[in-house]
């Protein structure tokens, strides 16, 4: 299955800034388990979880 866009953008930045899923669970609070099955597309993120990745990430969210 294809990485959605949302989920692709999340993992591109992760790699830029050097981060694994780890360290992105510890700055994002969500769980690792959870960032590992978004990532291999998985499961589908909630928004509020969408939030708090990109938050994490100094990204911004915003409706298209």
């Amino acid at each position: 299955m294809p990485l959605s866009p949302i989920v692709k953008a999340l993992k591109d930045e992760m790699e830029r800034r050097g981060l694994n899923a780890v360290e992105l669970s510890k700055l994002a609070d969500v769980g690792q388990a959870t960032i590992y099955e978004i990532m291999r597309g998985e499961a589908n993120p909630t928004i509020e979880t969408v939030e708090k990745l990109a938050k994490a990430l100094k990204m911004k969210v915003t409706a298209a």
